[in-house]
Order: structure tokens, then C-alpha cells, then sequence
């Protein structure tokens, strides 16, 4: 029974949906929260600039930072409409008032015009890109020159004895996120390792330099 619900958590981890979806989420807003803390850090959010984020969720953190990049605006994608749903609930009023644009799409063909964003950033979504290295380079395209991306996601050796992994995951260590970043032709800025509760966290920082 533990494995089953454990693995079901897995296959719902990568596109949360319905009642156990709504449940997901909130556990992604607990584990997540020293994660976005941290990612939040290494990419200095400041005022007036345009971020991008793969992965809302259900939107809990959209309000943290818009309090940081505005008058700047903040757009997101997601694959899941019980998170897209959720997250318009929870940001209703930043949406209404043109701060934050929410849309449904896969980031292997990101819905936005070439140099749109100063930042973006994606905590724990790697694991499931079909085509990682075709998401890296609409990163680099969506990116203005000098932008930065941030990648956050808890690495292999913290994740790869639990059961939930082996639905839908692709775990990854700092040297294979690294080559991505290389291959894709970002500059790679730096990486850092951080423990939080019981898992080894890793975000690393690129640059598009043209």
C-alpha cells in the first residue's frame, strides 16, 4: 500500500490533477519554500524587471515575487489545469490588475516573443522535460541578453531511494544540469548546494550573454 501511494504521488508530481492534485499541491508549497528562498537569493530579484516561471504550481508564491520585481511583471506556465486553476484563484486581483499572466504550455515551445524576460527561474520541474536540452534553448531565446536562469531541484543522490521517483522522474546530479546549461549556450555563473530538512538542495545560475 505504502509503494502504490507513494508512486501514485509520483505520477501526480508531474502533472498534479483533481483532488489528489489539489493535495499535491500544497505538500509542493512545504517542501518547496526553503527552495524558492534560496532561488529567490541567487537570483537577486529587483524592481521593475520581467520574470518567467516554468512550474507555478498552484500560484502560493506569486505574490512573493511580485512584491520583489514590481512595477516589473511576472508570467508563468504550467502544464496542469487543477494548478492553473488554483493559482488564478489565489492571484486574482495581481492578475485583474495586469501584474501576472498565467498560461497553460509546455516549455519545450515557450508562449513569448524572443528577449521578453530579464530573469527566469523553475524550481523542481527538470525531472519531467521530455526534451531538456529543447527547454534550455527557449529559455536562452525568451531571455534578454544579460538575463539570468535559475534552475533549483533536489539532486539524484538526495532522491533516488525514494519509491515516488520511479513514475515519470529523471533525476539529475550538478554535473548533468551544468551541461545543459553549456550545451545550450548559457554562461554558467555558479552552483550551489544548500541542506534543507532531509534533502541536499542544488540551484545553479546561468547568463545569456547575446
Amino acid at each position: 500500500m505504502r509503494k502504490w501511494l507513494e508512486r501514485h504521488l509520483g505520477r501526480q508530481l508531474s502533472n498534479p490533477q483533481g483532488f489528489w492534485g489539489m493535495i499535491v499541491g500544497k505538500l509542493m508549497n512545504f517542501n518547496n519554500k526553503l527552495m524558492y528562498q534560496s532561488a529567490h537569493e541567487m537570483l537577486e530579484l529587483t524592481s521593475n524587471e520581467n520574470l518567467l516561471e516554468i512550474g507555478f504550481g498552484n500560484g502560493a508564491f506569486i505574490k512573493d515575487i511580485i512584491h520583489k520585481i514590481e512595477p516589473g511583471h511576472y508570467s508563468g506556465i504550467d502544464i496542469s489545469d487543477t494548478m492553473i486553476k488554483q493559482a488564478k484563484q489565489k492571484n486574482k486581483s495581481l492578475i485583474n490588475s495586469g501584474k501576472v499572466y498565467l498560461f497553460k504550455s509546455n516549455a519545450n515551445s515557450l508562449p513569448f516573443d524572443n528577449d521578453a524576460f530579464d530573469k527566469v527561474l523553475t524550481i523542481n520541474t527538470i525531472y519531467f522535460w521530455d526534451e531538456p536540452m529543447r527547454v534550455m534553448e527557449e529559455v536562452k531565446r525568451v531571455l534578454q541578453p544579460g538575463g539570468k536562469f535559475v534552475v533549483a531541484l533536489n539532486t539524484k543522490g538526495a532522491m533516488e531511494g525514494s519509491e515516488y521517483v520511479k513514475e515519470k522522474f529523471n533525476l539529475y546530479d550538478k554535473e548533468q544540469v551544468e551541461y545543459l546549461f553549456r550545451n545550450s549556450g548559457f554562461t554558467l555563473i555558479r552552483s550551489t548546494y544548500k541542506k534543507m530538512n532531509i534533502d541536499d538542495v542544488l540551484c545553479i545560475e546561468g547568463r545569456k550573454e547575446n
